[in-house]
């Protein structure tokens, strides 16, 4: 009985290391980290809002790919893809922000932003017609992203997307 108690009880403290902290974040120390390699983050679905990584929006924010959408005589439409470093430098999560400006009268519908991260296909998306519709974070250490926009203008449908980051 002695024994079966110590093997429940080594069994229960591995158990707790293995779900309380992943050996990927504990080995390099990182804000964001891979749960399931290149398909699974902490840091996925994330959004300005969150608190339980701020630092990854509070540090340098780029945005080293876009494309245009939209340019014409109603205005423009691009779309970014945004790269967030973090203040560690930890974070390397990406997200998709499309940019509307138009005239007063122009007719908008079907306009969304749409993030892909390449490893695992994994896609979030906003939707809208406001002046910036951008989607949460993913995470993409190792691996690339891009992003793309749609959206109707006057009853015509533009589309582009950024190459890979």
């Amino acid at each position: 009985m002695t024994r079966i108690k110590a093997v429940l009880a080594a069994l229960a403290t591995i158990a707790a290391v293995l779900v309380v902290a992943p050996a990927s974040a504990q080995a390099s120390g990182e804000t964001c980290y891979w749960i399931t390699a290149k398909s699974n983050s902490n840091c996925d679905n994330m959004t300005s809002t969150d608190t339980m990584l701020p630092e990854c929006w509070q540090g340098p924010y780029t945005q080293p790919r876009s494309a245009t959408v939209y340019s014409g005589s109603a205005g423009t439409i691009t779309v970014y893809l945004g790269y967030f470093q973090g203040l560690t430098g930890q974070c390397r999560s990406v997200m998709a922000r499309m940019l509307i400006s138009v005239n007063n009268g122009t007719t908008l519908t079907n306009c969304y932003a749409r993030l892909q991260r390449a490893s695992d296909g994994k896609t979030l998306y906003s939707w809208g017609t406001t002046s910036i519709r951008q989607t949460d974070l993913l995470y993409d250490a190792g691996t690339t992203s891009a992003a793309w926009a749609t959206c109707t203008v006057n009853g015509t449908s533009y589309s582009n997307g950024t190459t890979g980051y």
